[in-house]
């Protein structure tokens, strides 16, 4: 499989399955990584690709108690990627010499192999998000970004901006006296 665009980096990444359907297959992932960033001019030990990518599942899995995925088959759930990108990223931005104070927003083009898979992971994550609000939207009758902005106009705090958003979707109720 020719892993030249991000869709196809994600694909092999999700054994074929779809992002909600499947798990990430972090034996891939690390050995993508590496591969990438040696092409990109920067070689990088195992240990050091273990630290930044696994170290956290284990840490993540140690604290709360929760399952990240499937360890014994090197499977993490997307939801880890989406909990864990942005430390990912910052990671491998400083062993690429992108200062993360300064991240550049077009770093990814100055190492378009290491970028594409970071790109993967970021879409990755993107569809937990999309699917996390979809589901939230579907149960609740609104968004988190509604949430968010009824909070912002109103100056009152989030959950009781939600409170509110709810009462106001459910409409009048029957009141017992």
């Amino acid at each position: 499989m020719e892993l030249n665009s991000k869709e196809s980096v994600v694909a092999w990444l999700m054994d074929g399955h779809p992002v909600m359907q499947g798990m990430v297959n972090m034996g891939k992932l690390l050995a993508i990584v590496s591969q990438v960033m040696e092409q990109d001019g920067h070689r990088v030990d195992h240990d050091t690709l273990t630290a930044i990518f696994i170290d956290p599942i284990n840490d993540y899995e140690q604290a709360t108690g929760n399952s990240a995925g499937d360890p014994q088959n090197q499977r993490i759930l997307p939801t880890m990627v989406y909990l864990c990108y942005a430390d990912w990223e910052a990671a491998i931005t400083r062993l690429l010499g992108v200062p993360c104070v300064d991240i550049q927003p077009d770093w990814k083009e100055h190492h378009q192999n290491t970028g594409r898979v970071m790109k993967a992971l970021s879409a990755i994550g993107m569809e937990v998000v999309l699917a996390g609000s979809k589901a939230y939207e579907e149960q609740n009758g609104h968004s988190m970004l509604e949430v968010f902005m009824a909070s912002c106009e109103t100056g009152e705090g989030f959950d009781q901006s939600r409170a509110r958003l709810a009462a106001e979707r459910s409409g009048l109720g029957l009141v017992k006296g």
